[in-house]
């Protein structure tokens, strides 16, 4: 889950901060291990959704879509982690766990493909995750 940190700090500043503050300052998201395991199953809004997500993963292995995927469906909750003062871990595992059918595969893959592209524009992200995915390009 710290890839998907390195790209929201890149992208989503705002949202990376809250989260980890909300964590204790861990980039490890135990909120996200429901939507990591089952790779958005619960949350897409039907079985469609879900094999769409799936197909596209398992031709985009080599990308790393699966950090893109995570960070666009935790960017799609920014809204609800930020309206939060102080969001802590409950309020996180409430936001993500509530969030069943509820996502819209289009939408996650577009905005996990424009972070890619996004990503791979800013040198310093880059390099930040080629420390921890050594064959991202």
């Amino acid at each position: 889950m710290a890839a998907s940190s390195v790209v929201l700090r890149q992208l989503e500043p705002a949202l990376e901060c809250a989260l980890r503050a909300a964590c204790g300052e861990t980039t490890e998201w135990v909120f996200l291990v429901q939507a990591t395991l089952l790779l958005l199953k619960r949350e897409m809004r039907c079985h469609e959704d879900a094999g769409r997500i799936w197909e596209v993963y398992m031709l985009n292995e080599s990308e790393h879509l699966e950090v893109f995927l995570l960070s666009a469906f935790v960017r799609s909750r920014k809204t609800a982690v930020l309206a939060e003062a102080e969001p802590d871990l409950v309020h996180l595992v409430q936001v993500f766990n509530g969030a069943l059918d509820s996502t819209d595969a289009t939408q996650i893959l577009a905005a996990a493909q424009d972070m890619l592209k996004r990503c791979r524009k800013e040198p310093l992200t880059v390099a930040a995750m080629r420390e921890m995915l050594p064959d991202f390009c």
